[in-house]
């Protein structure tokens, strides 16, 4: 098999100094990283884990596990905060993990025969003389009438009397049950923890096929049995985690840790550092990355307005001349006009009162 690699020239030039213009250069992939998809006029962005949506904006709200491996999961469009699952045929409940029992449905499945319920399907176990899915054929002319199921070998042996041949993954005198490869199993070597294990570990779903079984793992789980842990920082690399965080890979999951102001799974949530601000009552508390700022009534200075205003009207000590307050100690300078000083007639002298 040949597989074709796309290949897109990026610069031009003499010395390839200049950049040729794509459609990543504009679009805009807000969790997430834009690459080509076919030509230079066309970007698609591949989200970072926990993303989804056109521009990677949506945060994801189902996983592999979501609908138990038997439907397909989508976000709800109402609220965005909530998922529905469409069951596979045989499944039904909100997550999909509700086993619907055809022989209950319809007492009349198998005509001449007994309906056996298996995980997502069914089987009929035909009476003696009958055959086919669902017992409707009589089998009185032994193998001609072609009586075992799902590729089974017929075998004549005496008169109409065959015996059926089944091949891996089936079982049954017709070779009509698949046989569960999901099924539970016990581990003598853990004791009392070693009973009743799944076969797909970490919390993934099991899904019977024929002859072998397959996994649904949920986030952060990988392998033919779940039990792989996928490292996330190494595959979303540095844009995982937000605003200079650090991600750190963990058994099923990832952390982000967050340098001082920030937080979130993702680091993406400044901390509302006026929560506890120490800004005089009255003043206004303007939220920074990491620190604050106390934005003063015309009253008060300081950096935390902690002072009266010495310059203000009422307050104001300098006659002939302009007041300058100290935000840093609440003190305040005179500067006088032309002609006038503290005692002494000179060109300008400023005064420092505390």
């Amino acid at each position: 098999m040949t597989q074709k690699l796309e290949v897109f020239v990026r610069y031009s030039g003499s010395l390839c100094e200049t950049e040729i213009p794509n459609a990543c250069d504009t679009k805009i992939c807000i969790n997430g990283r834009c690459r080509l998809d076919g030509s230079t006029d066309k970007g698609i962005c591949e989200c970072f884990y926990g993303f989804e949506g056109e521009n990677c904006d949506t945060k994801t709200l189902c996983d592999p596990a979501s609908c138990s491996g038997h439907g397909t999961c989508s976000s709800n469009i109402n609220n965005g905060t909530s998922i529905n699952c469409l069951c596979d045929s045989g499944w039904n409940g909100e997550r999909c993990d509700i086993d619907v029992n055809e022989c209950k449905k319809d007492a009349k499945l198998c005509k001449h025969g007994t309906c056996v319920n298996s995980l997502g399907s069914y089987f009929c176990r035909c009476f003696d003389g009958y055959v086919g899915v669902h017992c409707k054929k009589e089998a009185s002319n032994g193998c001609s009438s072609m009586p075992c199921q799902n590729g089974g070998t017929c075998l004549s042996t005496t008169g109409s009397d065959f015996t059926c041949k089944c091949p891996p993954g089936f079982t049954g005198n017709l070779c009509e049950e698949n046989i569960n490869d999901c099924e539970r199993y016990d581990d003598p070597n853990f004791g009392d923890a070693g009973k009743n294990l799944s076969k797909c570990t970490n919390g993934g779903s099991c899904i019977d096929g024929i002859n072998e079984f397959y996994c649904v793992c949920p986030n952060g789980f990988t392998g033919k049995d779940c039990r792989q842990n996928i490292d996330e920082c190494n595959i979303y690399g540095s844009g995982l985690c937000k605003n200079g965080g650090s991600c750190i890979d963990i058994y099923g999951t990832f952390q982000c840790a967050c340098i001082y102001g920030f937080e979130g799974k993702y680091c993406e949530i400044n901390v509302n550092d006026c929560e506890d601000n120490l800004c005089y009552n009255g003043s206004k508390c303007i939220d920074k990355i990491r620190s604050y700022e106390c934005e003063c009534e015309t009253d008060r200075i300081g950096v935390f307005c902690q002072f009266e205003n010495p310059c203000i009207e009422k307050n104001n000590k300098c006659q002939n001349g302009q007041c300058f307050a100290d935000s840093t100690n609440g003190n305040f300078s005179c500067f006088c006009d032309k002609g006038f000083s503290v005692g002494f007639e000179i060109e300008k002298t400023s005064v420092s009162y505390e």
